[in-house]
């Protein structure tokens, strides 16, 4: 799978996928990506994974229906307090020596949700927003087989 690493890349995929899954929080970044891809001949879905600090479906769903793309709310806590948290707290896991470590390890658990629904729904891309400087950008990436 090509990485996309621009907005050239996000047109460039126009003809050479028939269906993207994006990871859709509702915010600036990934509705600005709806606005990239709204003229494309591409099938977009958008996906939002509740890892338990709430989700508002209803705005998620106004911003899906005006860009006219499929908006998928998935429920990540049971897995994340499975496969993350139950083990952090084990471990003590600390950021810093000060904070709890939580979004680095809420990372995988959503691409794991996305890669199960992408292969589901036979999409040919995953896009993200997490850029260079976020660490979310190497745990994304990393975290997509």
């Amino acid at each position: 799978m090509k990485k996309i690493r621009s907005i050239a890349d996000i047109s460039a995929l126009n003809g050479q996928v028939e269906h993207i899954l994006i990871l859709f929080s509702g915010g600036l970044d990934s509705t600005y990506l709806l606005e990239l891809l709204k003229d494309s001949n591409v099938k977009v879905t958008a996906l939002a994974v509740d890892m338990g600090d709430g989700i508002d479906s209803k705005s998620l769903s106004h911003i899906a229906d005006h860009y006219g793309v499929d908006l998928i709310i998935e429920d990540g806590r049971q897995s994340f307090v499975e496969h993350s948290i139950v083990s952090a707290i084990q471990a003590q896991a600390m950021y810093l020596g000060d904070y709890p470590v939580s979004s680095s390890l809420s990372r995988p658990v959503i691409i794991k949700h996305a890669v199960e629904i992408a292969n589901k729904l036979n999409c040919g891309a995953i896009i993200h927003t997490a850029n260079q400087s976020q660490n979310s950008l190497r745990r994304l990436n990393e975290a997509i087989v």
